[in-house]
């Protein structure tokens, strides 16, 4: 489950205001997998499947402008999670981990020909804590 909210204001150099309110809401269920019965040096693989809606609302001296949408997404995480008790971290894994995720999207994106999304990330600095 994951919830996020950002609520900003901007002031340009010409003293105009821009508000923008944006709120994403997510839930998935997901299953993972441990290559190894050492959990802190073992190469691991996950799968999620999720749902959500993203609202997007900006308001200037133009007006107003409100984009949201709903998506359906999947997500497989490859990672491997690298011991540090050598360095005095006995609870810390380092994990660098790739992510492929894809989106079927509803809503306004959809209406302006947008209906899929895929992505991958790399995240290399990345550190697990385990009990």
């Amino acid at each position: 489950i994951s919830n996020e909210y950002s609520d900003t204001e901007i002031k340009t150099a010409t003293r105009e205001k821009i508000k923008n309110k944006e709120r994403s809401t997510e839930i998935g269920i997901g299953l993972g997998y441990n290559f190894n019965q050492d959990v802190f040096n073992s190469w691991w693989i996950q799968g999620v499947i999720s749902s959500g809606k993203f609202e997007e609302e900006t308001k200037d001296s133009s007006g107003k402008d409100e984009f949201d949408y709903d998506f359906t997404a999947f997500y497989l995480k490859f990672g491997k999670r690298i011991n540090l008790e050598s360095w005095g971290l006995k609870n810390i894994s380092y994990n660098p981990s790739i992510t492929f995720a894809s989106a079927k999207i509803s809503g306004d994106p959809e209406d302006a020909g947008l209906e899929k999304i895929n992505q991958l990330t790399l995240e290399i600095i990345r550190f697990d804590i385990l009990f």
